[in-house]
């Protein structure tokens, strides 16, 4: 059981578009998730800057102004990543949008109300679990390869662009 990455990039990536967001910062440290984002950023014409860390945010906005949208690396970094600007006085989503990946709980408190592009994390495990239950008990010779699509969540991180 896996969660398709790219898609899920692709996806990130047309929901900051449908938003208005042409130029976006995307966080490079998931290979298949970097694949879809930079993908349709290509596809669908939108500028876009990577950064690895969440060190490098601050920086990147000062050197890259026009920055609208960050595609974090996962929830709990965009949970960072909101708590930095916040703390530097950017409003989110006025001010820059931001949106995660993988659909953990602590996005949708009160505080966080994070946007992010959800994996179907009960299914994985619900499957898994059967999966390895067939192939001890030899209903299955072999493990099968299931791919699950992600799922969009929009909550209060991002916005219609204003720039």
């Amino acid at each position: 059981m896996i969660s398709d990455d790219v898609a899920a990039g692709e996806m990130a990536i047309d929901t900051l578009y449908e938003f208005g967001h042409r130029q976006i910062a995307i966080s490079n440290k998931w290979q298949k998730r970097w694949q879809g984002m930079t993908a349709r950023s290509k596809k669908l014409g939108v500028n876009f800057t990577s950064y690895l860390d969440l060190n490098e945010i601050l920086p990147l906005l000062k050197r890259a102004p026009g920055v609208t949208a960050i595609a974090a690396y996962d929830d709990m970094e965009a949970c960072d990543i909101l708590y930095l600007l916040r703390s530097n006085g950017y409003r989110v989503p006025d001010d820059i949008s931001v949106i995660g990946f993988d659909g953990l709980p602590i996005g949708n408190r009160d505080e966080i109300q994070l946007t992010t592009i959800a994996q179907q994390r009960q299914t994985l495990g619900t499957q898994a679990v059967i999966l390895a239950a067939d192939l001890i008990e030899k209903r299955r010779n072999k493990p099968e390869t299931v791919v699950l699509s992600p799922k969009k969540i929009i909550r209060k991180t991002v916005a219609l662009c204003k720039r």
